[in-house]
């Protein structure tokens, strides 16, 4: 961050559910902000009503049943101290976010919104202006062990890298080996949009 100059990046949480996940990350937002100069805001996404209806086998509804994980929210607002949420359908939503919120750029997204179909209009969130992002983006996949290729969250980015030529979500190989302590390592991705202006700045340049 500081060699692109960034001194305020937002986090964005798809699948807000009970709120656990936003809890966690405003946690870790504090703590952070105590050790290094930046600041964070968080925006959490997600329906009261919990998962919707679906017919569409590539949603895993083996797995997953319409209404759960509600959202209770009066209950949630009382607990978070700086989480914006945006509440509504996805696919409306993130068409609204950037005009409505006009964030900081966005530094990490963790996504757990179970089907296939909300993952895919989720990902609809890296369609704006370059100042909205920074050039790697950090992700979070809740739901891959659950899943392969053809359906599910695996497909929703399988089928985004097909779309787009310089924008690509990718695992970084062998990720967990490295970093052996890092919980679901496997579920961990990274945004790379190569045609962003400052996806190639070195500051030892």
């Amino acid at each position: 961050l500081e060699e692109l100059g960034e001194r305020k990046i937002s986090i964005l949480e798809f699948g807000v559910a009970g709120g656990m996940g936003l809890l966690h990350i405003e946690k870790h937002a504090e703590q952070i902000e105590k050790e290094f100069d930046v600041k964070f805001e968080c925006f959490g996404f997600g329906l009261e009503s919990g998962l919707p209806e679906s017919s569409d086998y590539r949603d895993l509804l083996y797995q997953h049943r319409p209404n759960s994980f509600k959202m209770d929210l009066s209950k949630l607002e009382l607990h978070l101290t700086r989480t914006k949420l945006v509440i509504g359908d996805v696919k409306t939503a993130v068409k609204t976010f950037f005009r409505q919120y006009k964030p900081s750029p966005i530094g990490a997204i963790m996504f757990d919104l179970d089907y296939y179909t909300s993952t895919r209009d989720a990902l609809a969130i890296f369609s704006e202006s370059h100042k909205y992002y920074l050039p790697r983006i950090h992700l979070y996949f809740d739901d891959i062990k659950l899943t392969n290729e053809f359906v599910g969250e695996l497909l929703a980015i399988s089928e985004f890298n097909s779309m787009n030529e310089k924008q690509k979500i990718a695992h970084p190989y062998k990720f967990e080996q490295y970093l052996p302590n890092i919980e679901s390592g496997e579920r961990i991705f990274t945004y790379h949009d190569f045609s962003h202006p400052r996806y190639n700045h070195n500051s030892s340049t």
